[in-house]
């Protein structure tokens, strides 16, 4: 689809033109700084992602270039302004609703629950009542850690390794320093350019006339002038950086230049630069005392991963030749064999980080009944694991006598859930005829506001749409619905206020969520 856009754009000579470009690059907020645009903040993002200035132009070049090509089929969508004000006031109307709440658990004193229905209960439900299958298992993990603890480095490789790469661990030569930048917009004329380096002269002439008070007079200056908002704040103040990191003039004016020397004004891509360096990091080779243990253990990771691939092999080979026994395993391969209490389904898959395949693997007829190993299956990145059941024993129904208590609280709670929800609707029914509060034995708690799509306290879901189907044109209006505690809550819609007319920037959003849906 891009390359057909693309072959289009060039059919019809589209073209971008480099002010289209910086315009659009200085619209993106990671670059912007206190709502402008800032040159340092957008050479140093594109740097901590390996991109170039130029790189990033061209793509960005590219996208404009298909800008008309795209838009007459993104904003297709045509949503009429009445639609889009029944929609924004649907989504912003707010009811004042009061809710009194029936619970349930007065009404469990006057339940009553046999034995006999205790025992029905039981029998009918017995699947409910088990205790899960169990086994006990003993199983192997062959991890690259693992590996990598038994690999043996000497010394004399570790020397080796960091002498062929001591590239590596050499530090670049950084430098921090301050400017003030004077912007020049990329399309300005001969005469704003010259204006703009007149009073980047001005600032340098200022700053070197300072004499001993030079980097106290810089900052001020920086901060009543420069342009460049993410560093005036701080003085102009741009921290270290290396070679690579700015543009060309200006890297090659900072180092070229000695700690304290003031240099510029520079030019660049975004106007003149007046430069303060403050300081010089030479560069620097880190020790091998300093990076031994790194080197060390990428040495290890290295011969662990060399071996990875063959133990895993070797590893499929001994489960699988000798099935009855995990011993070989740990013989061959100096990995621990780990033996476990009795454990459930639910368990085993934790201990295999989740994977669901092992697990089906371990409880499958051939394993149980022959207790014979399963193959090394892989439950992560470098990780295989391979098991075997010991001992099993399957679900079973738990004893009456274990569960009966629980089965007579849970049947007494049922039962006082619909003795509070026939009360309930009674109430109800006696509000909606037009009966009192105290004639309908309720009192309601104060009106809480409600909003579609914003969470309410003591109101679920279910309860939210309940009061947003209710009539509002005659209030009081009530509705009712089981709660979470099994009690039925009454609600009590006593207002409705309905957002005031939209404004076009609103209206215009509302429009676009109606043409999303």
């Amino acid at each position: 689809a891009q390359r057909v856009l693309r072959q289009r754009a060039q059919d019809e000579r589209f073209r971008v033109s480099d002010a289209d470009v910086m315009r659009a690059i200085g619209d993106i907020e990671p670059f912007r700084v206190d709502g402008k645009f800032s040159p340092e903040r957008y050479r140093a993002l594109l740097a901590q992602r390996n991109r170039t200035p130029a790189m990033f132009e061209r793509e960005m070049r590219q996208d404009l270039l298909l800008t008309p090509l795209q838009e007459p089929l993104a904003s297709a969508n045509i949503i009429a302004r009445a639609a889009s004000e029944r929609f924004l006031n649907l989504l912003e109307q707010q009811r004042d609703v009061a809710v009194t709440t029936i619970d349930s658990e007065p009404f469990a004193k006057t339940v009553s629950i046999d034995d006999a229905a205790v025992k029905q209960f039981y029998d009918q439900n017995q699947g409910a009542f088990q205790t899960p299958e169990q086994a006990r298992i003993q199983y192997v993990l062959l991890t690259l850690p693992a590996l990598a603890a038994q690999a043996g480095v000497e010394p004399a490789e570790v020397k080796k390794q960091y002498d062929a790469n001591i590239a590596n661990y050499t530090k670049a030569e950084e430098r921090s320093a301050s400017h003030i930048l004077i912007a020049v917009k990329p399309d300005a004329n001969a005469a704003d350019k010259a204006a703009a380096k007149k009073k980047a002269e001005a600032l340098a002439q200022q700053v070197r006339a300072a004499g001993a008070n030079t980097a106290a007079k810089f900052a001020d200056l920086a901060r009543a002038n420069s342009e460049d908002q993410g560093s005036a704040a701080q003085g102009g103040d741009l921290g270290a950086f290396a070679r690579g990191s700015m543009v060309k003039p200006f890297e090659d004016a900072v180092f070229g230049a000695k700690v304290g020397d003031i240099v510029g004004p520079v030019e660049s891509d975004f106007g003149y630069h007046v430069i303060r360096v403050t300081k010089v990091d030479p560069a620097r080779v880190k020790t091998f005392d300093e990076v031994k243990g790194e080197l060390e253990a990428q040495l290890r990771q290295n011969k662990a991963q060399a071996r990875f691939a063959q133990a895993a092999d070797q590893l499929q080979n001994l489960v699988y030749e000798q099935a009855d026994s995990l011993a070989p395993v740990e013989k061959a391969l100096d990995v621990k064999v780990v033996s476990t209490p009795f454990i459930t389904r639910a368990q085993v898959q934790q201990l295999a980080q989740g994977n669901a395949k092992f697990v089906q693997a371990l409880f499958s007829p051939e394993s149980i009944q022959g207790k014979r190993n399963t193959e090394a299956i892989e439950i992560g990145t470098n990780a295989l694991m391979a098991g075997r059941i010991v001992e099993y024993k399957p679900a079973a129904p738990r004893p009456f006598d274990d569960v009966k208590a629980d089965i007579r609280k849970q049947l007494i709670a049922r039962g006082a859930s619909e003795l509070a929800l026939k009360a309930g609707r009674d109430k109800l029914t006696l509000l909606e005829a037009g009966k009192s509060e105290k004639e309908a034995g309720v009192a309601f708690a104060k009106p809480v506001a409600v909003q579609r799509g914003q969470p309410t306290q003591g109101f679920t879901a279910d309860a939210v749409t309940r009061v947003f189907q209710m009539d509002a044109t005659k209030l009081p209006s009530f509705t009712g619905a089981t709660n979470e505690r099994g009690g039925f809550s009454i609600y009590k819609l006593v207002a409705v206020t309905t957002p005031p007319p939209g404004d076009p920037k609103r209206l215009e959003l509302a429009g676009a969520r109606l043409g999303e849906q």
